[in-house]
């Protein structure tokens, strides 16, 4: 009687456990990206660059992503993801471990609430409506906060039909950076905050999104060549110091054609600096995209773009992109992105934007680069 105790027991504990494996799962994923770059005029130089170079069209990464359905149409979930550079084996995202995703939350029809290291709001509607995705080269090219992540950020995702919304807030969003907030009365340290929308239906899309930070450093607003000014850069402001984004996106597809257009608008205001503060001061800027994606055939795509960046207090500058990506099979691609980048002079100060986010380039010189790579996406 006893040993028929300890079968029925076992069976009950074993088919407890195939439930809850049948309800839950954990997913490796992830991408190696690795090619060649020819850049001219390479770091402010007059010379040329050849390079090995990790992630060029997209980040090299991996990941674990898991669910479980807790009943009632709730799920916890969780992301644990890892930028590396695919050339040395380094971390990526200032070494740290989960440096693109790190979270973890309850998701239901009512939306998904998660907590941790998250991608910004922003990131979330314009990331789709930018016609090189945010590759090496892009829209981050103009514009790194564009493709912000947020360390100690509460999220919402919210998918009803064809209209997506989304809202964050990060207590501190860099602890990397110094920006890992939590000071006591004051809640401003390191703060940011967003809200978007994107709604899509047949061919059309359409997105709006709106940032903001506190306490920002030059990365807050993209490759800058002068502080206005001041020739020497910038420094981390206080609290109060600001930078704020507001964005909108569309797209369109006919056939095998899909079309894209955005625009940007940034405003901050900062404290400039050649090692002591000097003096408070506000930069705008407007940044607008283009470009179309041609489907030739199932293994073939052509990308090309055009991005072009309006700056009130320094020279403008624009990008132009092609790119063409075959697809070996399913998982496995080879590209070829060319980009060439035009910078400008004004009022005697010339920019110095690289085609490559945080490239730079000799004032007032332009640069060109080619990349010829492979991609597995596992």
């Amino acid at each position: 009687m006893k040993k028929n105790y300890v079968v029925a027991a076992m069976a009950v504990m074993l088919g407890s456990g195939a439930v809850y494996a049948q309800s839950s799962s954990v997913t490796l994923y992830g991408t190696a990206d690795m090619g060649m770059e020819f850049l001219t005029n390479a770091k402010g130089t007059n010379n040329n660059l050849v390079r090995v170079q990790s992630g060029n069209l997209s980040g090299s990464n991996f990941g674990l992503m898991g669910v479980e359905d807790l009943g009632g149409g709730v799920k916890a979930v969780f992301r644990l993801e890892a930028g590396f550079d695919l050339a040395s084996g380094t971390s990526s995202q200032g070494g740290r471990l989960f440096g693109r995703q790190a979270f973890a939350g309850l998701s239901s029809n009512a939306g998904s609430v998660t907590l941790g290291r998250q991608y910004s709001s922003i990131y979330d509607v314009t990331n789709k409506y930018d016609p090189m995705s945010y590759a090496n080269y892009s829209l981050s090219t103009h514009d790194a906060g564009m493709m912000s992540r947020a360390d100690k950020s509460i999220k919402y995702t919210g998918n009803f039909d064809n209209l997506m919304i989304t809202g964050f807030y990060s207590f501190g969003r860099d602890v990397n950076g110094g920006l890992a907030g939590d000071q006591p009365g004051n809640s401003k340290s390191g703060r940011q905050w967003g809200l978007g929308m994107n709604y899509a239906q047949g061919p059309f899309g359409f997105g709006l999104a709106y940032d903001a930070l506190n306490t920002i450093t030059a990365s807050d607003i993209g490759v800058l060549s002068v502080a206005p000014g001041n020739g020497n850069g910038f420094v981390v402001a206080d609290s109060g110091s600001t930078a704020k984004r507001i964005s909108a996106v569309g797209s369109y597809s006919v056939g095998p054609v899909q079309t894209f257009l955005g625009y940007r608008n940034l405003k901050t205001n900062f404290s400039a600096s050649n090692g002591a503060v000097v003096s408070a001061a506000t930069y705008r800027s407007n940044l607008y995209w283009g470009g179309a994606t041609w489907q030739v055939a199932p293994e073939l795509a052509l990308t090309g773009a055009v991005y072009h960046s309006q700056n009130k207090d320094a020279p403008n500058v624009t990008s132009y992109v092609l790119s063409s990506d075959y697809f070996l099979s399913k998982r496995t691609d080879v590209y070829t992105n060319m980009s060439y980048i035009k910078n400008r002079t004004k009022n005697g100060i010339g920019s110095n934007w690289g085609v490559n986010t945080g490239e730079t380039v000799t004032a007032g010189k332009s640069q060109f680069g080619v990349q010829v790579g492979l991609r597995h996406k596992f």
